[in-house]
């Protein structure tokens, strides 16, 4: 079996690879030409708004036109389904030696028109910020937080990042020179653009948007990714404030609008598309302060064997996706994500269970080999490479008392990417993501009464990440956040039927606070469950899992020993408002 895995995977990679190789040379007969004239702009006029204006205009005009030849919107995708627990999980795939997995919904990614108004007050304010030293400058901010409007502050945020992009230092965007190091502030920006010096690209632009806005008044976040060429970059992130289920995207001087749950609000669709496993969300400062998977990171982990909770204890899967276990050894499976990537590859997994004399502990590791290809972005197909590894280490029961046990536990989640580009428009690069994720926690349990059981766990979970995102060099560290507590009841009813209800509160550190309220029935064959995710805190963002108020019905029905099927609806109570239904069969053989 091990031989027909590496003929698979070599397979794979050698078709990939001649197309690599193609790229490579027709990229090498391309001399880039860098225009070194910044066009000469009267600070003091106002003719730059309208420009800006047109220049939104026609953005908009073609990205319609993309979506409107896009089959997108025609596409399916699938929600998360859950494992089999108790009586259900006997008689899963590993027990088979072939078994088939198809996952499927109709949830649609559309993103909404952002108001385009000519201000004179937005003209005012930006000839001021360029004109002024940092000292007036933030005084000006702060004038402005009561003056203008939220639209008109995304509106002079991309104003602002228009001029910045204008003059791109492409020096500083080459891996491994001087210029590449350190950081470049908002006022080396400013001061670059004044004196038609070149400085700063996407992360300095970025965290000088979000020092603007935030000096306004909002609370927005720097987004970086990978891109569908192979790359890195960085925008913008900001939630209206009195309707914080519409999130704005800002790219330079493009804006985008979403009124999604959970990450698929962040997708990056505009004139630099991604292709990456998470966002990594920074504050003012470029400080890291969370991860949030992408759909295409979480069919990844999934097929590599990975657990729900690897993802978020909120998010939700919105992938189509088809898998052929290969007598237990691995799988061949074919995705598609509804933010516009088709995906097809192979993956493994091994899973094993450590009794030591005071812990036990469980660790699964898988990994994927996959070819990518993004409908935003035709020809940057790229190979990408994912591998996870789950280490959960429970302490051995300490009883209190007679009814009450406590344990300790330390889950850790390292998971790492590569990716390149096989694509004819693929750029000449190689990207690589490593992320850590620890999570210590304390569980305890106490009998109520001979069938009902409770169980209480709280903790906190640290990410790894950057302490200054405009660095290269920058240090990494931990970072808390999130802290978080799950309450569960159980109880038996006879023999065979036990419900449950479960309450999840998470405190996500800078992005605000969330929640889980849900019920559980639960039979010999059969598993139902409804769930209603909200926002605890009015501010909290909706690009954040689990913050758009959202009911969720599911119920998974074993048929006999071969046939497993699920399906339910999920319908937001705010944003979007889609209904969305979603349906899985699993064939056991």
């Amino acid at each position: 079996m091990k031989d027909f895995k590496l003929i698979l995977i070599f397979s794979l990679i050698q078709l990939n690879t001649q197309a690599f190789i193609q790229s490579l040379e027709e990229f090498s007969k391309t001399n880039l030409k860098i225009t070194e004239e910044i066009d000469d702009v009267q600070i003091d006029s106002f003719h730059e708004d309208k420009e800006t204006t047109t220049y939104w205009y026609e953005n908009a005009k073609l990205q319609k036109k993309i979506n409107e030849e896009s089959l997108l919107s025609h596409r399916p995708c699938n929600h998360q389904n859950k494992s089999l627990d108790s009586n259900l999980a006997k008689e899963k795939s590993y027990q088979s030696k072939l078994g088939l997995l198809l996952k499927y919904n109709n949830k649609e990614f559309k993103d909404l028109k952002f108001p385009i108004q000519e201000s004179a007050k937005v003209g005012e304010y930006l000839n001021k910020i360029f004109k002024q030293g940092s000292s007036q400058r933030y005084q000006t901010l702060r004038d402005a937080k009561s003056d203008l409007s939220f639209e008109e502050k995304i509106k002079l945020a991309s104003y602002i990042g228009k001029r910045f992009d204008s003059n791109y230092d492409f020096e500083r965007a080459k891996e491994g020179t001087d210029a590449s190091q350190g950081i470049v502030t908002l006022q080396q920006l400013i001061d670059g653009y004044n004196i038609k010096k070149r400085s700063g690209i996407c992360r300095d632009i970025a965290v000088g948007q979000v020092q603007i806005l935030n000096e306004m008044g909002l609370k927005c976040k720097v987004t970086g990714y990978e891109t569908a060429r192979a790359t890195g970059h960085a925008t913008v992130a900001c939630s209206d404030p009195k309707d914080p289920d519409k999130t704005i995207r800002i790219n330079y001087g493009e804006v985008m609008a979403s009124n999604q749950s959970g990450t698929l609000a962040l997708t990056q669709n505009g004139i630099i598309p991604a292709t990456t496993v998470s966002y990594r969300l920074y504050d003012e400062n470029g400080k890291f302060v969370s991860a949030l998977k992408t759909d295409l990171g979480k069919m990844l982990t999934d097929v590599s064997g990975g657990k729900p909770e690897e993802i978020d204890w909120q998010e939700r899967f919105n992938s189509n996706i088809a898998k052929v276990n290969l007598f237990n050894a691995g799988q061949v499976f074919y995705g598609e994500t509804v933010d516009g990537q088709t995906v097809i590859g192979i993956a493994s997994d091994i899973k094993g269970k450590y009794d030591f004399d005071i812990a036990d502990l469980d660790l699964s590791t898988g990994g994927t080999f996959a070819h990518v290809k993004n409908k935003f972005a035709p020809e940057t197909d790229q190979a990408l490479f994912f591998f996870r590894v789950n280490a959960d280490l429970k302490s051995k029961p300490l009883q209190v008392t007679e009814k009450v046990d406590v344990k300790a536990k330390l889950g850790a989640v390292q998971t790492s990417t590569v990716q390149f580009g096989i694509g004819d428009k693929a750029e000449d690069k190689t990207n690589s993501n490593f992320a850590l994720d620890l999570v210590p926690a304390l569980e305890m349990q106490a009998k109520v009464t001979n069938s009902t059981m409770a169980t209480i766990s709280g903790g906190s979970k640290f990410e790894l990440g950057q302490e200054d995102f405009r660095d290269v060099d920058s240090d990494y560290m931990m970072a808390r956040s999130a802290d978080f507590v799950h309450t569960r009841f159980d109880h038996q009813v006879t023999d065979t039927l036990s419900v449950a209800a479960t309450a999840v509160v998470i405190n996500r550190n800078q992005l605000g606070r969330t929640g889980r309220f849900g019920a559980e029935v639960e039979g010999q064959s059969f598993k139902s469950t409804l769930v209603y995710d909200t926002r605890l805190d009015k501010t909290t963002p909706g690009f954040v899992p689990g913050a758009t108020p959202t009911v969720t019905f599911e119920h998974q029905q074993k048929i006999n020993n071969h046939v497993n099927i699920s399906g339910g609806v999920m319908r937001p109570l705010a944003g979007a408002k889609e209904t969305t239904l979603f349906m899985g069969v699993e064939l056991l053989y």
